[in-house]
């Protein structure tokens, strides 16, 4: 298996362009509408601000257009509300008000809001701060990845240095790996010969164990692959993985100084994209530090069947 260092360099697509009204005007939510649809916007809307906070917790949209003024609960409390919920991404909340006084932008900004606008709606205003509130969404986003994936990155290395039987550092890396990406397939493979390897631990199947595969089965393949029933790369295997609509793969070696002793594979199905650049780069780190676990844990298994040998 050739190990190429090509990457598809597609950053995840924004994906959320989920927007909840919540206005007991009919026509305010008409306009509002009507603008959000025609800019892309995915819209719902809710009459008062109990149903917006069901609508919130089931939808998880990113933006909250909020009315100030609405019948049993006002926009404050459920502003209030929304910042007691515990969603992640935290969603961002612009009040939408007839009020322009100071006392009701402070208020709301007191409460949790992250932006205030006056009606009647100006289109070009509205768009552009429902733009500015989602990249601020995606940048605690991508803080809340980050975050998980040191987190994930440290787990891995103390279950690495918890125990050196190999079956258990295997298990731990791919399993770890599979939550943090979601893939539906996590593998660690160990090449034997040129056209021999070995799976050696696979998340979904704990049982696999030394596994052979014949990698002269297996065409040359880039570092991540999306779409792998219709890629060209794939057509000599097409007939075989014609079931694999739309899966996307991620082959990453696990080298050190030249040295390749296996790979890291993960297989995923997604809608609209394959692995994001950050995944990859996360599963690069994993198995950097896969190779070290990975090699010192078959040292100690040839040690120990020496050792029982001697004993015989």
């Amino acid at each position: 298996m050739a190990t190429e260092t090509h990457i598809l360099d597609t950053e995840r697509a924004y994906e959320n362009n989920k927007v909840l009204i919540v206005d007991d005007n009919l026509t305010s939510k008409a306009i509002l509408e009507d603008i959000l649809n025609q800019n892309g916007y995915e819209t719902r809307y809710a009459l008062d601000g109990k149903e917006g906070l069901r609508i919130l917790a089931e939808w998880k949209p990113n933006v909250v257009l909020l009315d100030l003024v609405m019948p049993e609960m006002d926009g404050y409390g459920v502003c209030r509300q929304i910042r007691e919920m515990n969603q992640s991404p935290r969603p961002s909340v612009i009040i939408i008000s007839v009020k322009d006084d100071k006392s009701s932008v402070v208020n709301s900004l007191a409460c949790g809001a992250d932006d205030f606008i006056v009606k009647p709606i100006d289109e070009a205003e509205l768009v552009a701060r429902v733009r500015a509130q989602q990249r601020i969404v995606e940048f605690y986003r991508e803080l809340e990845e980050d975050k998980r994936n040191l987190e994930t990155i440290l787990d891995i290395t103390t279950a690495m240095s918890a125990t050196l039987d190999p079956s258990e550092v295997l298990s731990a890396i791919v399993s770890k790996v599979a939550s943090i990406t979601d893939a539906v397939r996590c593998s660690i493979v160990l090449i034997a010969k040129e056209d021999e390897a070995y799976v050696l631990a696979s998340h979904e199947d704990p049982s696999v164990k030394e596994l052979r595969i014949d990698l002269a089965k297996y065409p040359e393949i880039p570092l991540a692959l999306d779409d792998i029933s219709t890629h060209p790369l794939m057509s000599p295997v097409k007939d075989s993985i014609s079931e694999l609509g739309g899966m996307s793969v991620l082959i990453v070696p696990i080298v050190f100084n030249d040295e390749v002793l296996g790979t890291l594979f993960l297989r995923t199905r997604r809608r609209l994209h394959g692995f994001a650049k950050k995944e990859v780069d996360f599963c690069r780190i994993v198995a950097n530090a896969s190779f070290h676990a990975l090699r010192n844990a078959r040292l100690f298994e040839k040690v120990v069947k020496e050792k029982d040998y001697l004993k015989e």
